[in-house]
């Protein structure tokens, strides 16, 4: 830390969709323009860090929290991360960072322009465009589509890894 200075750091993983109930979660958009489904469990997390943050005795100035999930995990760690920079409290986002992947949208007014939150998708995969971005839905920060120009590379690496050939849907081809 610079000057000597203690920093507290959070490092928070949300895990995806686990069972039927957060299967039908996902599926609830409501009508706000908030998708119900992901802000409710957002908030169960978000309440609890808040919490944390308050009681954990250093100032906003001395606390890191980083965020990361995949898929529902992904859209939570997406809203909780977009929050808390949009409320300010913890220096404009300045030390809160968010790394998302398969990340589908949440809200109609997320906030797109913001430099704290990586969200990687792969363009053949459909949870990231649901909801729909034609009805409005975003989500916060920056999205990084991953180019699978390259996939023999992966596809090459994955066999010396488990000596069985990677089988995933890259291509319009492969779903017919």
């Amino acid at each position: 830390a610079p000057n000597g200075e203690e920093y507290i750091a959070y490092c928070i993983p949300v895990r995806g969709t686990a069972s039927n109930s957060e299967w039908f979660s996902d599926f609830m958009f409501g009508t706000t323009g908030d998708h119900e489904g992901f802000y409710a469990a957002a908030t169960g997390i978000q309440t609890e860090l808040y919490n944390d943050l308050y009681n954990d005795g250093f100032d906003k100035d001395h606390t890191i929290i980083w965020l990361t999930g995949h898929s529902r995990g992904a859209a939570v760690s997406n809203i909780i991360a977009g929050e808390l920079t949009k409320d300010g409290v913890y220096a404009s986002g300045s030390h809160i960072f968010a790394y998302t992947y398969a990340c589908p949208t949440v809200s109609k007014s997320a906030d797109t322009s913001l430099k704290n939150i990586f969200n990687f998708n792969n363009p053949g995969d459909l949870i990231p465009t649901l909801p729909l971005e034609g009805w409005g839905y975003r989500r916060y920060g920056q999205t990084i589509n991953l180019d699978i120009a390259h996939k023999s590379n992966f596809d090459n690496r994955f066999l010396a890894v488990t000596s069985q050939e990677y089988v995933g849907a890259t291509t319009d081809e492969d779903w017919i």
